[in-house]
């Protein structure tokens, strides 16, 4: 019975929050000419997830493996999403809270990565919170 009841629950949109620091830093970053893509493993229904919280205009793209066929830190996943980017990804950093699945999946493919909220004692970027991240950032 409530095997049955863990869909319904996650996908409650009332249930879902954003953190404080998102948006802010994103538009701090956007200010100072990123652009931003979110490449997530999550479920189908994450545009709504992103709808309901307010974070679907402050990305350019949004890449779920449940559409890729690929999970991070599988390298065809970071691939495709910077194959789709093309030339227009000049500058690519991958900011993400699991060592294993963002830091390591990324670098696995020459993209440099900032581990956010969660430590993990061989990152070589941490952000505590999101926003640590700029200062980490380079200029472009």
């Amino acid at each position: 019975d409530l095997a049955r009841q863990v869909r319904p629950t996650y996908l409650d949109l009332a249930r879902w929050r954003r953190y404080d620091d998102a948006v802010p830093t994103l538009e701090a970053l956007s200010a100072a000419g990123w652009t931003h893509v979110l490449l997530s493993n999550h479920v189908p229904e994450l545009s709504d997830i992103l709808e309901a919280v307010g974070l679907t205009g402050c990305f350019a793209h949004i890449f779920n493996s449940a559409d890729l066929g690929y999970e991070k830190p599988h390298p065809r996943t970071f691939e495709t999403v910077l194959a789709e980017m093309g030339d227009g990804a000049e500058t690519v950093w991958m900011i993400g809270d699991s060592y294993h699945a963002d830091v390591l999946g990324a670098e696995a493919v020459g993209i440099p990565a900032i581990l956010a909220r969660r430590p993990h004692p061989d990152a070589k970027r941490y952000a505590e919170t999101l926003h640590a991240v700029p200062p980490i950032l380079p200029a472009i």
